[in-house]
């Protein structure tokens, strides 16, 4: 999974001056730095060599010659890619066939860029640490709320004991109760909600382990997590933005729920079962 250029674009306002001077070489012509060295990368971008090692270890790179692999990577990948990169607004006026177009192919967009930058280790860890909790308790206001009530449908399908609730207060007391057995999941795209911060934090107080989903970048509620699992999806001026990063977020979810069940299915399979046939059965 690669995603240089798009976390450089999603991180650029994170960067300092030196570091957005690299980081504009790279996003103005990738190729011109393929091969060369990190001095003449620096000379080129006008800035230094820490400030090129910097910007690497920002991204996620453990240092030049792994950023320049990553990028060379890439290149090939997008080489044979149609993909523009850029993602569609809706503009007021637009005919139905154009909105269900452009929704479509930025949703795909979200999916498809947060794979780019999706950590397996931190899935692999978040994944071990839902499987063994005592109790998973799952929290989100507003669309991101929408996303915890799809969690907490999935996850009691496997017989996960889990916890869920739209009342800020009770999401509050919950977090409170916690223990060091329990999991909690926090969901907020910015990573700024106040009150899902004020949540982590006390679930973290209380001794359980914080997995925070939320979008690629530093953010406040990433000051409380165990774990972050970051994605990415548009910022446009219409609500299709705010579509395309719910998606992003339930594909978390989905991706969370299926690395459990296919790494433990013979044990869990019975619980899939009984909740099908139960759905299922007539009422009369």
């Amino acid at each position: 999974m690669a995603g240089l250029i798009l976390k450089i674009k999603e991180l650029y306002d994170q960067f300092g001056a030196s570091e957005k001077r690299a980081a504009d070489l790279v996003l103005k012509d990738p190729q011109a730095i393929v091969g060369i060295p990190i001095s003449t990368f620096a000379e080129k971008s006008g800035t230094h060599k820490t400030a090129v090692l910097r910007l690497c270890r920002k991204l996620g790179y453990s240092g030049y010659r792994d950023f320049i692999l990553n990028l060379v990577s890439e290149l090939a990948v997008n080489a044979n890619n149609e993909d523009t990169g850029e993602y569609i607004d809706l503009n007021v006026g637009d005919n139905l066939t154009v909105v269900a177009k452009n929704v479509c192919i930025n949703n795909q967009k979200a999916i498809e860029d947060s794979y780019k930058i999706i950590n397996v280790g931190d899935v692999i860890m978040a994944r071990d640490l839902l499987m063994n909790a005592k109790k998973i308790n799952f929290f989100g206001i507003g669309a991101s709320g929408v996303v915890a009530l799809d969690a907490h449908r999935e996850f009691t399908r496997i017989n996960k004991n889990c916890t869920i609730s739209v009342d800020y207060h009770q999401q509050l007391a919950t977090a409170a109760n916690s223990t060091q057995d329990d999991v909690a999941v926090v969901i907020s795209w910015s990573g700024e909600t106040k009150e899902m911060i004020r949540v982590a934090k006390t679930a973290k107080e209380a001794g359980a382990k914080v997995i925070i989903i939320t979008r690629l970048g530093k953010n406040r509620l990433a000051e409380y997590a165990d774990i972050k699992l970051s994605l990415s999806a548009p910022e446009t001026t219409i609500r299709c933005g705010a579509t395309s990063s719910r998606i992003a977020q339930l594909t978390m979810i989905d991706i969370l729920f299926n690395s459990i069940l296919t790494h433990d299915y013979s044990n869990l399979k019975k619980y899939l079962d009984k909740a099908k046939t139960t759905v299922r059965r007539p009422e009369f």
